[in-house]
């Protein structure tokens, strides 16, 4: 892992594979540097972090397509933000809304 200027950077920091679109790598072998002890905390770390960046994408990419509905005011904002806090978006949705 590491900048896109450095020849032996695989990946980004979101995990995406230069080069490839739509390709991302959660494995050990992203860190930059290999530790000396076992590697099994590591990769669940890196695991977890790749989770929460797909839910991430995931609610924008679904956020995305709501979006234009709330701008026109075609939706009830209350009934939509209470939808989408029981889906776990509520933090993207209110920073959508404020911005």
């Amino acid at each position: 892992m590491g900048p896109a200027d450095n020849p032996e950077s695989v990946v980004d920091s979101r995990l995406r594979v230069y080069g490839i679109e739509s390709l991302p790598v959660a494995d050990i072998s992203i860190m930059p540097t290999q530790i000396t002890g076992h590697t099994n905390v590591p990769a669940f770390l890196i695991g977890e972090k790749a989770a929460d960046m797909v839910k991430e994408e995931y609610a924008r990419k679904s956020i995305s397509r709501i979006v234009p509905y709330i701008a026109f005011g075609s939706v009830d904002h209350k009934i939509l933000l209470e939808k989408l806090e029981g889906m776990g978006f509520s933090g993207i949705v209110s920073s959508l809304l404020k911005s």
